[in-house]
Protein backbone atom coordinates (compact mmCIF):
# COMPACT_ATOMS: atom_id res chain seq x y z
CA UNK A 1 0.00 0.00 0.00
CA UNK A 2 1.54 3.43 -0.92
CA UNK A 3 1.21 6.27 1.37
CA UNK A 4 0.19 9.56 -0.27
CA UNK A 5 -0.29 12.14 2.57
CA UNK A 6 2.20 15.03 3.32
CA UNK A 7 5.33 14.26 5.37
CA UNK A 8 6.12 16.07 8.36
CA UNK A 9 9.56 17.39 6.76
CA UNK A 10 7.34 18.88 3.70
CA UNK A 11 5.26 20.73 5.67
CA UNK A 12 7.69 22.35 7.82
CA UNK A 13 9.43 23.11 4.84
CA UNK A 14 5.77 24.87 3.47
CA UNK A 15 5.64 26.90 6.76
CA UNK A 16 8.50 28.08 6.79
CA UNK A 17 8.61 29.77 2.98
CA UNK A 18 4.97 31.29 4.14
CA UNK A 19 6.90 32.64 7.69
CA UNK A 20 9.64 34.32 4.77
CA UNK A 21 7.14 35.69 2.61
CA UNK A 22 4.78 37.01 5.49
CA UNK A 23 7.63 38.84 7.10
CA UNK A 24 8.91 40.53 3.74
CA UNK A 25 5.11 42.01 3.02
CA UNK A 26 4.65 43.18 6.73
CA UNK A 27 6.70 46.23 6.57
CA UNK A 28 5.18 47.09 3.26
CA UNK A 29 1.75 46.71 4.94
CA UNK A 30 2.15 48.81 7.73
CA UNK A 31 3.29 51.58 5.87
CA UNK A 32 0.10 51.05 3.82
CA UNK A 33 -2.38 51.25 7.15
CA UNK A 34 0.00 54.55 8.42
CA UNK A 35 -0.58 56.46 5.07
CA UNK A 36 -4.27 55.14 5.28
CA UNK A 37 -4.81 56.83 9.11
CA UNK A 38 -2.77 59.75 7.83
CA UNK A 39 -5.39 60.34 4.92
CA UNK A 40 -8.52 60.12 7.12
CA UNK A 41 -6.96 62.54 9.51
CA UNK A 42 -6.45 65.25 6.95
CA UNK A 43 -10.23 64.28 4.92
CA UNK A 44 -11.47 64.76 8.93
CA UNK A 45 -9.62 68.49 9.49
CA UNK A 46 -10.64 69.39 5.52
CA UNK A 47 -14.18 68.64 6.18
CA UNK A 48 -13.86 70.68 10.07
CA UNK A 49 -12.31 73.14 7.59
CA UNK A 50 -15.06 73.94 5.39
CA UNK A 51 -17.71 73.36 8.42
CA UNK A 52 -15.76 76.42 9.88
CA UNK A 53 -16.31 78.11 6.87
CA UNK A 54 -19.81 78.06 6.49
CA UNK A 55 -20.46 78.42 10.46
CA UNK A 56 -18.08 82.01 10.24
CA UNK A 57 -20.47 82.97 7.30
CA UNK A 58 -23.48 82.69 9.46
CA UNK A 59 -21.69 83.66 12.81
CA UNK A 60 -19.58 86.36 14.17
CA UNK A 61 -16.46 83.72 15.62
CA UNK A 62 -15.60 80.37 14.03
CA UNK A 63 -16.99 77.42 16.15
CA UNK A 64 -15.75 75.50 18.49
CA UNK A 65 -15.53 71.34 18.47
CA UNK A 66 -19.09 71.13 19.88
CA UNK A 67 -20.35 73.36 16.73
CA UNK A 68 -18.57 70.73 14.13
CA UNK A 69 -19.44 67.18 13.00
CA UNK A 70 -18.28 64.36 15.26
CA UNK A 71 -14.85 63.26 14.35
CA UNK A 72 -14.98 59.92 12.36
CA UNK A 73 -13.35 56.87 15.19
CA UNK A 74 -9.20 57.37 13.86
CA UNK A 75 -5.68 55.98 14.91
CA UNK A 76 -5.89 60.32 15.62
CA UNK A 77 -6.83 62.95 18.16
CA UNK A 78 -8.69 65.75 17.18
CA UNK A 79 -8.71 69.64 18.57
CA UNK A 80 -9.90 72.70 17.71
CA UNK A 81 -8.00 75.41 19.22
CA UNK A 82 -7.67 79.63 19.42
CA UNK A 83 -11.51 80.13 18.04
CA UNK A 84 -12.08 83.94 17.87
CA UNK A 85 -13.65 85.87 15.05
CA UNK A 86 -10.53 85.97 13.17
CA UNK A 87 -8.57 82.42 14.07
CA UNK A 88 -8.68 78.85 14.88
CA UNK A 89 -6.49 75.90 14.45
CA UNK A 90 -7.72 72.38 13.43
CA UNK A 91 -5.37 69.44 14.78
CA UNK A 92 -5.11 65.60 14.37
CA UNK A 93 -2.67 63.90 16.87
CA UNK A 94 -1.91 60.45 16.46
CA UNK A 95 -2.54 58.59 19.67
CA UNK A 96 0.30 56.12 19.34
CA UNK A 97 3.14 58.37 18.25
CA UNK A 98 5.34 56.89 15.95
CA UNK A 99 8.04 59.23 15.95
CA UNK A 100 7.46 60.46 12.40
CA UNK A 101 6.37 63.75 10.92
CA UNK A 102 2.97 63.07 10.23
CA UNK A 103 2.25 62.39 13.53
CA UNK A 104 0.84 65.53 14.03
CA UNK A 105 -0.86 67.15 11.54
CA UNK A 106 -2.46 71.05 12.02
CA UNK A 107 -4.78 74.00 9.55
CA UNK A 108 -5.80 77.25 10.24
CA UNK A 109 -7.70 79.99 9.56
CA UNK A 110 -5.54 81.30 6.56
CA UNK A 111 -4.88 77.67 5.08
CA UNK A 112 -1.62 76.81 6.67
CA UNK A 113 -1.41 73.10 6.45
CA UNK A 114 1.65 71.59 8.10
CA UNK A 115 3.72 69.81 8.16
CA UNK A 116 3.60 70.72 4.77
CA UNK A 117 5.11 67.35 3.30
CA UNK A 118 2.58 65.38 5.30
CA UNK A 119 -0.54 67.84 3.18
CA UNK A 120 1.05 67.81 -0.36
Amino acid sequence: MKNTGWTLLSLLIALVIIGILSSATLPGYSHVIQQYDINNARNQLLRWQAEQISHRLENSQYADISELSAAEESAFIFKVSKVSATTYQLSATRKALLGEECDQLWVNQSGHYLPYSCWH
